[in-house]
């Protein structure tokens, strides 16, 4: 049976209540400023009387971004387990100075808009359409917090080739230690490098270092891998992973699937272990379904499409030449 149509999430939800606080915002926001062009004949109302609306918009969207944020803490369970499988995991930020700086931003872009839609409908003849586009403007107070704070967010996700904080990856043979302390997440990498992230909740912070950890330890079974490509042309490569050598045993697929999913395989160990699957499995629909759970788990979006070619018989030389430069610069 098909999945159907998703349902579409009911505004009357505890995760959707930041919605409604928003498009409540909105609307006083956008009340409170007709109002105040009304009471001023449909001019623009007094200087006090727009710092007080501005401020109000400002505190709403205040209120409206926490309660985002406490609807995001809501969610499923990290799962320690999951992450040591290399299921795809992701975790919000929770930096406690965020909203403070998306204040700062709101009220600066809401602040430079106003003056931008003052001067444009300063000469405007019709006073009622110009209270009106003005009064507009200022009901979009509470969503600059609200934006600004979203745009702010990093994610911490965790997959099957480690780990991706904001826009960094790093990969689990590149790390030394993981530990949790309180609601931090803290990564030592081998390199000396610290990466923090401050998670939702205590209990978050420690299924991701045990995650983490679980695949840290895994990077040992995999640094004997037979996959790798060692600067071989893809159809070099691919002859070789699948050609029978009397000096070593056959590589079973149990063994490739193995190192596709090992925390400490390298990008071109982890397709050439795909390519070992696809090659002996042919057109079997699992095989090639189990590839394309794997591409899905993986932080790196260049391997996650390396694999997906792998299991649709796409793969070509210039997808793995990208990879392999963005693996030079991560080694530096």
């Amino acid at each position: 049976m098909g999945r159907g149509r998703q349902p579409i999430p009911s505004l009357s939800t505890r995760q959707t209540a930041w919605i409604r606080v928003a498009i409540s915002a909105v609307i006083v926001t956008f009340t409170a400023a007709m109002v105040g062009c009304a009471v001023h004949d449909w001019h623009a109302p007094s200087m006090p009387v727009l710092a007080v609306i501005w401020i109000i918009g400002i505190l709403f969207g205040n209120g409206a971004a926490l309660l985002r944020r406490k609807s995001m803490t809501s969610e499923a369970p990290v799962d320690a387990d999951e992450i040591a499988s290399g299921a795809l995991v992701r975790v919000r930020n929770a930096a406690r100075f965020r909203l403070v700086v998306a204040s700062l931003v709101a009220c600066v872009t809401s602040a430079i808009g106003a003056v931008v839609v003052a001067t444009t409908i300063a000469d405007w003849r019709t006073l009622v359409l110009a209270s009106f586009v003005g009064s507009l403007w200022m009901a979009t107070y509470p969503l600059h917090v609200v934006v600004a704070d979203a745009i702010l967010e990093k994610r911490i996700t965790v997959g099957l080739d480690g780990v991706r904080i904001g826009s960094r990856h790093v990969p689990y043979r590149a790390m030394k230690k993981v530990s949790a302390e309180d609601d931090v997440l803290e990564i030592q990498g081998r390199d000396g490098r610290i990466f923090r992230n401050r998670c939702p909740s205590v209990a978050t912070a420690r299924a991701l270092a045990d995650g983490i950890h679980a695949q840290i330890a895994s990077t040992e079974s995999a640094a004997n891998a037979r996959t790798a490509r060692e600067g071989r042309r893809l159809d070099e490569w691919k002859r070789a992973l699948l050609a029978s050598d009397y000096r070593a045993p056959e590589m079973s697929s149990d063994e490739a699937a193995r190192i596709m999913r090992s925390g400490g395989a390298r990008p071109d160990e982890r397709i050439g272990a795909a390519l070992v699957l696809a090659g002996r499995g042919g057109d079997d629909v699992v095989v090639r379904e189990r590839i394309r759970v794997a591409a899905s788990d993986c932080v790196d979006p260049k391997l996650r499409v390396a694999l997906e070619r792998v299991a649709d018989d796409r793969l070509d030389d210039e997808t793995l030449a990208e990879i392999d430069a963005i693996e030079r610069v991560r080694t530096k």
